[in-house]
């Protein structure tokens, strides 16, 4: 098919038009669209003018038909496409049923132009033959949107040859923005196009902030990540423009989310009136005695959620031990500023800690954190079991553990009779589970031991080294004292327990 750019101007002479008697295009699964239009002899004054368009998502081809009479010249601008997704390709006729139904073509009809039929000055403009920039396709959210790992080669075959001529592409030119690439191309006859991988927020790739806030959101570490990518040869962003996008971007939005949850139950407590208890615990930096940074949580019991947390920093307090101290008088007169009202507070061991409750906090109730309590005894089983004679304690240890929980859940809130419970597991080791040295616990709670299990557990002598290690792990005085303060059962055994980011 010969034909002519440029204007169509009644002094050139008719040009002999032979076009394919089937003609259309292939639609691919693409963010781009595309038309392609021809022109079409109905008889010798008459001519059709078809535009194709392909629409990705939807995966359809509608069909607009023209008559332009009484043309001199059969000029033809060629559209500019923004992608070469698409090439001609023959389609089936029009009785034939479409097997896979991904490409629909509707029948070709003849629409009466809007002009007046026999002026012969009128001449279509240039919006009839360019290619339509947007598509209608439902918008799909760029974190939604389905991602996929395209190979550098398997990209390149689909920029050969010209959408709009079929003639080979002579020039490609790509430019690389973290995770995303540009594509310009142009061909032997100068047509020219370009095509992205991925959109654009605000004029940042989407891509690149969500490589970022994927990784800071799962806790995970950029080092990993860009090791794992550079391993595969997968291209992303750099650590700088990580940083670059968590400080603008991701740390003001986990801000501002996070104000917005703790107004939103704060102020379901303070209209409610309803006194809570919160349970605090401090995460430091580094261990022992030489912390430059710290922060304390507040976990409400009933909720479990996380109601405040402060930050600290040494320079804040005496000394890297007082900034737990200071952190926790900070976090409650911020709650109490709020309108709060503390019934309880469940903390550690901490002496400091201690004092300021019972000195500044008096009118609320100071419970300590089970969880605490049993890694502390667990740590001295530990530590006695390491002895060659007391060896035998080893397989006993997360049973002492667990029976505080259970002592403190089933105490009822009596320090007597939790205090008895525990000091029955004295009993219950060496295979005696009745005696009547209590007042008000005189046997174990769990169900009679057969004879066969009995003689699969490694039972200890009463008065061997390691029954007497265990003796002085529970009679301890401080333990005995601190349980009134376990009668509640309130422990941060689940915020605890989850290791941080």
């Amino acid at each position: 098919m010969e034909l002519t750019k440029g204007p169509i101007t009644p002094s050139q002479p008719a040009l002999q038009l032979s076009l394919p008697q089937e003609v259309g295009i292939q639609a691919t699964e693409s963010t781009q669209d595309a038309a392609t239009q021809y022109i079409e002899p109905r008889n010798e004054h008459s001519y059709t003018t078809h535009t194709y368009r392909a629409q990705t998502r939807s995966r359809t081809v509608a069909t607009q038909t023209e008559t332009f009479p009484h043309m001199l010249d059969h000029g033809y601008n060629q559209p500019r496409c923004s992608s070469p997704l698409f090439s001609p390709i023959k389609l089936k006729p029009e009785d034939e049923a479409d097997s896979d139904g991904d490409v629909t073509m509707s029948s070709v009809q003849e629409f009466p132009s809007m002009n007046n039929t026999h002026d012969k000055t009128y001449y279509p403009s240039d919006s009839d033959s360019d290619c339509e920039s947007d598509f209608n396709t439902e918008s799909v959210s760029p974190e939604s949107d389905r991602k996929f790992i395209v190979f550098e080669s398997a990209l390149d075959r689909m920029f050969r040859a010209c959408t709009q001529c079929a003639s080979l592409i002579t020039d490609i030119k790509k430019v690389v923005n973290g995770s995303r690439v540009t594509i310009n191309w142009t061909c032997a006859n100068n047509h020219f196009g370009s095509w992205d991988s991925q959109p654009l927020l605000r004029g940042m790739p989407a891509g690149n902030l969500l490589i970022a806030s994927a990784v800071l959101f799962t806790g995970g570490s950029f080092s990993d990540f860009n090791s794992i990518s550079k391993l595969i040869n997968l291209q992303i962003i750099s650590e700088s423009a990580f940083y670059h996008y968590q400080q603008s971007y991701l740390l003001p939005a986990i801000e501002a989310e996070y104000l917005l949850q703790r107004n939103t139950l704060l102020g379901k407590y303070v209209l409610a009136e309803q006194a809570i208890t919160v349970c605090g615990d401090a995460r430091s930096d580094s261990p022992g005695y030489s912390a430059k940074y710290s922060s304390y949580s507040f976990l409400e019991e009933l909720s479990q959620q996380i109601l405040h947390f402060e930050l600290m920093q040494v320079t804040q307090a005496s000394s890297s031990v007082m900034m737990e101290k200071a952190a926790f008088q900070k976090g409650v007169e911020s709650l109490e500023g709020d309108g709060v009202e503390l019934e309880a507070v469940v903390t550690d061991r901490c002496p400091s800690l201690r004092k300021h409750i019972r000195e500044e906090h008096s009118d609320k109730r100071h419970d300590l954190d089970v969880w605490h309590v049993s890694k502390s005894i667990t740590k001295k089983l530990v530590k006695a079991a390491r002895k060659l004679e007391n060896k035998d304690l080893m397989p006993w240890m997360k049973s002492v553990a667990n029976h505080l929980w259970y002592c403190s859940a089933t105490c009822g809130g009596d320090p007597k009779l939790m205090r008895e419970k525990w000091l029955s597991i004295l009993h219950h080791v060496t295979d005696s589970h009745s005696w009547g040295s209590c007042d008000m616990f005189h046997r174990c709670d769990h169900e009679p031991i057969s004879p066969e299990e009995s003689r699969k557990k490694l039972w200890l002598k009463a008065g061997s080294s390691a029954h007497k290690a265990l003796q002085t792990v529970v009679t301890s005085k401080l333990l005995l004292k601190d349980m009134e303060q376990m009668v509640h059962f309130k422990h941060t055994g689940k915020f605890l327990t989850t290791p941080l980011a």
